[in-house]
């Protein structure tokens, strides 16, 4: 989010401009309290699971990549089965346009059942990965394995 510049240009009377300006800084600042106060909470617990994950989120909004990767790469370590937290990391390490990285562990969320298919198709995270051809390529298995599913749940 950036901050505007001239408020006043964009409203015809000065208190919508101040009240853009306040809706402005009281985002941001809230948006730092939340980061603060989750920093503070894994200096007192280094495994606590729901901390890292907003952590990890509310990082890559600021568009704090590295951040985000070193808690998702936490939560793997605390969760190394969760397809969600692999998911995640695929999305930081994509977001670092680190390729490889991120296309081993989209392939490993897969693996351990992530499953939401239009989300993946659909999240910008991604972007960097999309025209690599190990992505498509689990993008058509998973296509595959979702049709395969659905027939076999269709045939009981």
């Amino acid at each position: 989010m950036s901050r505007p510049t001239d408020p006043v240009a964009f409203h015809t009377d000065e208190s919508s401009a101040q009240n853009q300006d306040f809706d402005y800084w009281s985002k941001s600042s809230q948006l730092e309290f939340e980061i603060v106060f989750l920093e503070n909470i894994l200096k007192r617990d280094r495994c606590y699971v729901d901390a890292l994950r907003v952590l990890a989120e509310l990082y890559t909004l600021r568009k704090w990549y590295s951040r985000g990767l070193e808690m998702d790469e936490r939560l793997v370590c605390l969760l190394p089965e969760d397809p969600v937290a692999r998911y995640n990391l695929a999305c930081s390490y994509a977001l670092l346009s680190e390729n490889k990285d991120a296309v081993k562990q989209l392939c490993k969320a897969v693996e351990l059942g992530y499953d939401d298919l239009e989300h993946l198709k659909h999240d910008p995270d991604l972007d960097n990965i999309r025209g690599v051809p190990e992505y498509l390529h689990i993008m058509h298995q998973f296509e595959y394995l979702l049709r395969d599913s659905g027939t076999n749940e269709n045939n009981d």
